[in-house]
């Protein structure tokens, strides 16, 4: 409860600093299990997985780490280190209008990245099954150098998908690609604020230029034996600390509110 006390303080001092908008209102949100096909510093398999939510208004999705905000009681320490250690984005479809802002935290810095709302060319298959109770249908898509094999419904009218996936006549219920995997997993109905948070800390560029970026950073052979080599003088950079306590008896620690990874697997980008 202490580590979650800290993280409350700390995305407090965070909102005083920048500056929220309210951008829409969800119609829903859907719930995705993301899971990451990859493997350790010695080559043995290993497979991550956190939630994502996908909160989807009327005219911006949102899609963002499933947090205490959207279900009841606390995530645990070792998942919020595992959603870091992931490096899922955070995302706003239609913001600004025809254009997706996404949100990239890479030690010790906030990156925002912006580009007009990417599409994909589906190709549409007479294949069905059933799904989370849902009839669905199958389409697959390349898109930014992944192939993606998906099943969506047209019970649930929407568009809408995890991450930047979207755009076919019904909700996505399943995405996989070779490494990655995104399974519906509930929906929640009540009605909550889309907001967007800016700061003048955010440092602002092209989204080509910023994937570019966060792909050198962790596909670096470095990056496994030392996952801040890309932060040479990390210390200068600190403002905020905290030592946690995790389950299996070990510590963690937090800068800045950026979990410092004891150890790190396998860099699998959703995009090139």
């Amino acid at each position: 409860m202490k580590a979650i006390l800290f993280l409350l303080v700390f995305v407090l001092v965070l909102t005083a600093q920048a500056q929220e908008t309210t951008l829409d209102t969800t119609l829903f949100t859907a719930v995705y299990d993301y899971q990451l096909q990859t493997c350790d510093a010695d080559g043995l398999p290993v497979c991550d997985q956190i939630p994502i939510a996908v909160r989807i208004g009327s005219h911006v999705t949102h899609c963002t780490l499933f947090r205490p905000a959207h279900q009841e009681g606390d995530v645990s320490i070792e998942t919020l280190m595992a959603q870091e250690q992931m490096h899922f984005p955070q995302l706003w479809l239609n913001y600004p209008e025809g254009q997706t802002t996404t949100h990239e935290r890479i030690l010790p810095n906030t990156f925002v990245g912006i580009e007009p709302t990417p599409t994909q060319d589906w190709a549409l298959s007479p294949d069905t099954l059933t799904l989370a109770g849902y009839l669905c249908h199958a389409a697959t898509t390349t898109f930014r150098g992944l192939t993606w094999h998906v099943w969506y419904t047209d019970e649930i009218p929407s568009s809408a998908g995890p991450w930047k996936l979207h755009g076919l006549p019904g909700l996505i219920v399943r995405a996989e690609s070779d490494a990655h995997s995104f399974t519906l997993s509930r929906l929640i109905t009540e009605a909550e604020p889309i907001t967007y948070s800016d700061s003048p800390d955010f440092q602002k560029m092209k989204q080509s230029k910023l994937t570019a970026h966060k792909n050198k950073v962790y596909s670096d052979r470095r990056y496994l034996q030392q996952p801040t080599y890309y932060v040479p003088d990390l210390l200068s950079t600190v403002t905020h600390v905290e030592v946690f306590n995790l389950k299996d008896g070990s510590k963690a620690a937090s800068i800045n509110g950026y979990f410092l990874p004891q150890t790190v697997h396998v860099y699998q980008p959703l995009e090139q």
